[in-house]
């Protein structure tokens, strides 16, 4: 699971869930994407960077509210 905080709306927050384990994908690591949309949806995949480079796809795209994001960060 990926969290991401919004510029706009302010204080708020998409919670990425990914179909399988990604390796290499941890606290603190970057990711890329390329979408022809010019933004991150479902059937786009992630780009782990640096060693290992995997590909991880992505299950469903979710707004969560700062409440949950924060029990997410707190795991």
């Amino acid at each position: 699971t990926i969290l991401v905080k919004m510029i706009v709306p302010k204080d708020g927050y998409k919670r990425i869930d990914l179909i399988n384990n990604c390796a290499g994908l941890n606290k603190g690591s970057g990711f890329a994407y390329d979408s022809p949309l010019n933004k991150l949806c479902k059937q786009d995949t992630l780009t782990v960077l640096g060693p290992g480079g995997s590909t991880c796809f992505i299950d469903k795209i979710v707004t969560i509210d700062k409440t949950e994001a924060k029990k997410l960060l707190e795991q």
